[in-house]
């Protein structure tokens, strides 16, 4: 028989441990030694799943809450965000294992101005009747994007960029890409609201939170190849930080191995009410057109990534999408010859209607389990592609 005393402390010292358990930090995340090199992809698989999904989403709206009213370029809540990134950057590289930088650049406006140009005509001059409302709204939209281009003369573009070099073959260069600028319409009109509030947290902020968690896990692992993440100003411009960047680097590429180019575009939107295949996690993994110059090598790279990435999580799946997505920062890869895969939600399944480009793209409206299984594949995906896991 045991004392009534010993069942008394045991069980204060219970109470006490629930009590202690409470208080546990929900976003702590480090490695043990023998983590940071993983030697299969089982082992990345229990590296990445170590990762908290309550971190995951503070990164997400810590960037998101820091750049009120929007993150349109010119205003300062753009400006906040690029020092939010650094900031946030820095916190979760604290022995500096990485180099952070930013790259100044002046955007080039009259290629931005010649490309909404040259989709009104290609795509709705002498095919919409002007009589249309559809024409209007094109032309409407057109019109106001060279005008807010215009008005931006001037205004200088960061990109934000964090780099690992690798351990084994440094000269084998993997980028990896999120715009943080954002931008909001009228559905109806199609005029650009310039002083609307608008969160951005599916487009992009759920682009930027899993490239900062992936530079979180980075910073406590060794990458046997250098990896670069970049956080691209002006996409919702024409693209023009990620323009800009591959100007920058292009002979760099050539000269070294440059392994691919991996973009991170709205990753949290992902529901079966609105989706035509009534599916949960089908996702895409967007690359070039079949028959196109390029198509092979996406492929190539598609397959790598997916290969890795589907045995991180059966949350969701990336179909590798080969469409010719033309939305995001890959094409200027695209055009200059490099390989590129854009992981996306399902733009033809899925879209997120409600939310793009408007007030409404709030945190509280983004699918949690499946950004953070985005984040598992993708982080797996992106690591694995460093160690050459196939």
């Amino acid at each position: 028989m045991v004392p009534n005393k010993w069942i008394y402390m045991n069980l204060n010292s219970k109470i006490f441990l629930i009590f202690l358990l409470s208080f546990q930090d929900v976003y702590a995340f480090s490695l043990r030694k023998s983590e940071k090199r993983p030697e299969s992809v089982i082992a990345l698989k229990q590296t990445i799943n170590k990762y908290p999904k309550s971190k995951l989403i503070k990164n997400l709206r810590e960037f998101i809450k820091c750049c009120n009213p929007n993150r349109m370029v010119g205003t300062p809540g753009h400006e906040n965000a690029s020092v939010q990134l650094i900031k946030q950057i820095k916190e979760f590289d604290k022995s500096n294992s990485g180099l952070v930088y930013v790259d100044n650049f002046v955007p080039d406006l009259n290629s931005a101005i010649k490309l909404y140009q040259n989709d009104f005509d290609n795509l709705v001059e002498g095919k919409i009747p002007k009589s249309n409302p559809e024409y209007k709204k094109w032309k409407t939209m057109t019109d106001q994007m060279v005008n807010e281009l215009n008005k931006r003369k001037g205004i200088k573009g960061k990109n934000i960029i964090w780099e690992k070099k690798g351990y084994l073959n440094p000269d084998d260069i993997i980028v990896v890409g999120a715009h943080f600028d954002n931008i909001g319409h009228d559905k109806k009109t199609f005029k650009i609201k310039t002083d609307s509030f608008l969160p951005g947290a599916d487009d992009n902020g759920s682009g930027v939170a899993i490239a900062l968690s992936l530079i979180d896990i980075l910073s406590k692992m060794d990458s046997p190849k250098t990896i670069r993440v970049v956080f691209f100003d002006f996409e919702e411009f024409g693209f023009l930080g990620s323009k800009a960047f591959v100007e920058k680097y292009k002979d760099e590429f050539k000269r070294k191995n440059f392994v691919g180019m991996i973009n991170l575009e709205m990753l949290g939107t992902d529901t079966v009410d609105n989706d035509s295949e009534k599916k949960k996690g089908n996702m895409k993994a967007y690359i070039r057109k079949n028959g196109e110059s390029g198509y092979q090598s996406d492929l190539k790279l598609a397959k790598r990534l997916t290969n890795t990435g589907k045995q991180m999580t059966f949350s969701v799946d990336f179909e590798i999408g080969p469409n010719g997505f033309n939305q995001s920062d890959h094409i200027n890869f695209w055009d200059n010859g490099f390989n590129a895969v854009t992981f996306s939600q399902n733009w033809e399944s899925d879209f997120n209607h409600k939310g793009y480009h408007s007030e409404n793209d709030f945190v509280e409206r983004l699918n949690f389990t499946t950004l953070y299984g985005s984040f598992q594949y993708i982080s797996g995906a992106i690591i694995g592609l460093s160690y050459d896991f196939l």
